[in-house]
């Protein structure tokens, strides 16, 4: 009896040991984890076709998205489909060859509001515990602008401008370089002086980007949410105009240039504002390639009224497709992808702007970029992303041909600026009542 006392005792102290190590851990680690949500990915093989509509090399989409969830769940694959002519998400869909998950942009999801592709993921959000106060806020907020509050997508990373400039053409010319903080007028004067024909070659000073970029540093509403009419003809976007007018009056100065090729790889182009990510990808092709070229980038010049703002919070996000018959599967890889320190880590050292709060994570950009090595990478971050304005459905579809030829009108055709506005208002506004009636 005595023995088998002593075992009960000894096997009872044993469990109250293991108890007491356990809750003296648990007081120890942070509160209110969240808890993890069961898997909804199995062990059978599963393959899901990802759509990228946004510029990714094909090393990188290993790197960030295939590999890692290859890792995490071994039974899934990813197969790549790219944008390219003859291969839109609306000419997929109309051939019956629906993606299962997609990599855009912000601005895509007016054009694929009537592909009925969106899926509403907040219940799923809820279900699987994604920490949505990790994420940057500005991102979050600006996502749930484009569907009453409703979330379609995650962001994988963020998307900014910058100013990038040719360091040749600056030393060919003897012009000081760009530097952080200008005005739209200190950029303009920097390319009259680098806009000139010199031993053959046409060199171009300064191309600034897109109207609507432009605009989005203002915060221009488009269309009046609650009227459904035009708001684009409004001192805003003359500002906008006028600016567009001074760059394109320039002598020597080609309205026509495609920008991106100028300045990636004719080289004869001295200053481009765009996305970020769009041309530190071709710059990275061409390092690789061996033709890296003599560049650097300082912030995106501001409008004088609204000194330190840069363009509008853009980001590129993972969505799943509500067609697909791997919803939660799908779901899961994209919450996977968005929120896991490792991937963010490595989407950082590709020079992407992490989407997670996380200081440690960003401390790693641009690491395995070697196009970026010695870069200002301090500028992308100095900026403020303007705020959205309220979100209208016919934004792009809209707007977007009405003002482009506006903008034509004032930098090839010499038309003022208020009757290129005016007319550009009313064709907006016939627009919307037959897009309305769709």
């Amino acid at each position: 009896m005595n023995k088998k006392w002593m075992a009960s005792m000894l096997a009872l102290m044993l469990t109250m040991g293991v108890g007491a190590g356990c809750a003296k851990q648990d007081a120890a680690a942070p509160s209110e984890q969240p808890a993890q949500a069961k898997s909804k990915i199995g062990t059978d093989p599963i393959k899901l076709t990802v759509f990228t509509e946004v510029p990714m090399l094909a090393d990188d989409f290993d790197k960030l998205i295939a590999g890692p969830v290859k890792a995490k769940y071994p039974n899934v694959t990813l197969e790549r489909s790219e944008k390219a002519k003859g291969n839109e998400i609306t000419d997929r869909i109309a051939a019956g060859n629906i993606p299962d998950i997609l990599l855009t942009g912000f601005y895509f999801i007016p054009n694929l509001t009537d592909t009925g592709m969106l899926l509403e993921i907040d219940d799923r959000i809820k279900q699987n515990n994604v920490d949505l106060t990790a994420f940057e806020p500005v991102v979050i907020d600006a996502l749930k602008g484009f569907r009453d509050g409703k979330l379609v997508a995650l962001p994988f990373y963020m998307g900014t401008t910058a100013l990038f400039y040719n360091k040749d053409i600056f030393d060919r010319f003897g012009v000081p370089y760009p530097k952080d903080g200008m005005t739209w007028s200190e950029a303009t004067e920097l390319a009259r002086k680098l806009t000139r024909s010199d031993g053959g070659v046409n060199y171009q000073g300064l191309n600034p980007g897109s109207w609507d970029t432009l605009g989005s540093q203002l915060s221009l509403q488009k269309i009046d949410t609650a009227a459904n009419k035009s708001m684009v003809n409004n001192d805003g976007y003359r500002k906008v105009l006028t600016l567009l007018q001074d760059i394109n009056s320039i002598p020597n100065m080609d309205p026509k240039m495609k920008a991106m090729d100028a300045f990636t790889k004719d080289r004869n182009l001295a200053m481009y504002n765009f996305w970020w990510t769009d041309v530190v990808t071709r710059m990275e092709e061409a390092a690789k390639a061996g033709n890296p070229g003599n560049w650097d980038i300082v912030t995106t010049p501001s409008f004088p009224d609204k000194p330190g703002v840069g363009a509008k919070v853009d980001a590129h996000i993972l969505l799943v497709s509500s067609q697909t018959k791997y919803k939660d599967e799908a779901f899961e890889i994209i919450k996977f992808l968005t929120t896991s320190p490792e991937v963010q880590t490595e989407v950082a050292k590709t020079g992407r702007l992490p989407v997670q709060t996380n200081k440690e994570i960003r401390k790693h950009l641009g690491e395995n970029y070697q196009s970026l090595k010695g870069k200002n990478l301090d500028a992308i971050f100095k900026n403020k992303m303007a705020p959205l304005p309220k979100f209208h459905v016919l934004d792009s579809s809209a707007v977007g041909k009405p003002m482009g030829d506006a903008v034509t009108a004032v930098t090839q055709n010499n038309v003022d600026i208020n009757t290129a506005l005016r007319q550009a208002d009313e064709a907006v506004n016939k627009n919307i009542e037959q897009l309305m009636k769709k």
